[in-house]
């Protein structure tokens, strides 16, 4: 985006052609709402956290549109957000690791012991039959 518009393309347009680029429907969404909302000539960072974007992103959007330097913070709040992603990731895995372990082996012996008595039943109906 930051090269787009140091290309000479406003705000809008980016968006717009991001509006009708080939992406998933929740960023399609995104970007129409940004679009409607920069023709509005209203602030923008509602719509970030509208989408549940981070406290921090849309707190620094915020500011870079009061102090009309929105571009120059931009790669800045891509690279902290992959951070903060990264790192809530890593910390689900961690907290979830031990958890999924357990079902597994739950879900494991439940099959076992379900065939077990299945091999039971059987045997006993082959006894009645004799």
């Amino acid at each position: 985006m930051r090269s787009l518009n140091k290309g000479g393309l406003d705000l809008y347009t980016i968006t717009d052609k991001l509006y009708k680029s080939n992406i998933s429907k929740g960023w399609r969404i995104f970007f129409l709402r940004l679009k409607k909302q920069i023709e509005k000539r209203g602030d923008i960072y509602p719509v970030f956290k509208n989408f549940g974007f981070p406290k921090q992103i849309y707190v620094i959007i915020k500011v870079s549109e009061k102090s009309k330097a929105f571009w120059e913070n931009f790669d800045d709040m891509i690279s902290y957000t992959q951070e903060v992603n990264t790192f809530k990731n890593e910390e689900i895995k961690d907290r979830w690791k031990s958890v999924t372990v357990i079902i597994g082996y739950v879900e494991v012996i439940y099959y076992i012991v379900g065939i077990l008595l299945l091999m039971l039943s059987m045997q006993n109906i082959a006894t009645a039959l004799q």
